[in-house]
């Protein structure tokens, strides 16, 4: 059995931290304009034309903060696989996608979800690159998801739990 394998799969994409400061600026920049707004409204003696200009850039600013690039979402990507002697190492093709490298007694829990099509390897502690620190959800075709989970289980002794 072969001890690398390479698998379509969907790598987690996290905005850059330029991007998260920028998108927070623009919402404190947004809350001081709805403190003037609020406040010329009153000033401006109710005219709701002060509160309709403040909405406009509520609706700019929220539809920026939605874009996939601000926000962290799942990118097709293709994944190796290698089953080390003592690590497992998962290796995105595309550059920007963290790679996780996980010794095999850190792997507390295998279990993969049929409706999803992934892995889930849980950790006790924070793994970098993984997709949540304590666990890393590994996407893969049908087709391969039985080779993985054996050579998964004879790795690891642990055995897959299957979810629907």
């Amino acid at each position: 059995m072969e001890n690398t394998m390479m698998v379509r799969s969907k790598a987690l994409v996290q905005p850059s931290t330029a991007r998260r400061i920028f998108v927070k600026t623009l919402w404190v920049c947004v809350i001081f304009m709805a403190i003037s707004a609020v406040v010329g409204f009153f000033v401006s003696g109710f005219q709701i034309s002060v509160l309709l200009s403040f909405s406009l850039a509520v609706m700019i600013v929220s539809r920026f903060t939605n874009l996939p690039q601000n926000i962290p979402h799942y990118e097709s990507d293709l994944a190796e696989i290698s089953f080390e002697p003592s690590t497992l190492n998962i290796s995105y093709q595309n550059g920007k996608n963290a790679n996780v490298s996980v010794l095999y007694s850190d792997i507390t829990q295998a279990e993969h979800s049929e409706q999803l099509h992934c892995f889930k390897l849980s950790f006790p502690q924070n793994v970098k690159g993984a997709s949540n620190g304590t666990y890393h959800l590994l996407y893969m075709e049908d087709e391969r998801m039985a080779a993985f989970a054996k050579m998964l289980e004879k790795s690891t002794n642990l055995s897959v739990r299957y979810l629907k």
